[in-house]
């Protein structure tokens, strides 16, 4: 867009076309800053809660010990629960999902989650199981799941082997197809 101007000293403009000329002028300034403006979207960004099972609320138990399921406080409102059974853990948040993704060996629960929030809200949760058995190579994995809410549970979306190059990065990108609306749970293999 290119705006020409042509002034003319010896004949001053009157006081109508001064005011068209500022008006004219305001114009081009706006579409400039609007042309140079970037587009914005929602804010994606991080935050990061501990976990200790020692400050989460146990709801239930089996009776000889072997299983539990606790609550843990998350972030803005969002609950952690972390469901636990022969020596192997399974994590949502937000509302409990029935998928029970439990991994074959014995796995460490993590000391520390991180979550995706868009604006604040949270989408997403990701985590690392350690492998902690001993006939085992001591790996990981990161896990991402997506967050319930009300009726509606969450689900696990992703299982990033932990020495995939960039894990962490796969992980958050993984975690951000969330929000188109086409990523499928995943189920029992």
């Amino acid at each position: 867009m290119s705006i020409g101007i042509r002034c003319d000293l010896a004949n001053p403009p009157d006081e109508a076309s001064t005011d068209d000329m500022s008006r004219l002028l305001a114009y081009a300034a706006l579409a400039t800053i609007a042309a140079a403006a970037p587009a914005k979207g929602p804010v994606i960004t991080s935050a990061y809660t501990d976990l200790n099972l020692d400050r989460c609320k146990q709801l239930e138990r089996g009776e000889e010990g072997d299983w539990a399921v606790w609550r843990c406080p998350g972030i803005a409102g969002v609950s952690i629960y972390i469901e636990s059974g022969d020596g192997r853990y399974d994590i949502d948040a937000g509302t409990r999902d029935k998928d029970d993704l439990w991994s074959g060996p014995f796995d460490d629960i993590p000391k520390r989650v991180e979550w995706r929030l868009k604006s604040g809200k949270p989408f997403a949760l990701i985590y690392r199981l350690t492998i902690a058995t001993p006939e085992h190579p001591r790996t990981s994995r990161l896990l991402v799941e997506k967050v319930g809410r009300g009726s509606t549970p969450g689900c696990r979306t992703a299982d990033i082997p932990g020495a995939t190059p960039d894990a962490n990065l796969v992980a958050r990108q993984a975690a951000e197809k969330i929000l188109t609306k086409i990523t499928t749970c995943l189920s029992r293999r």
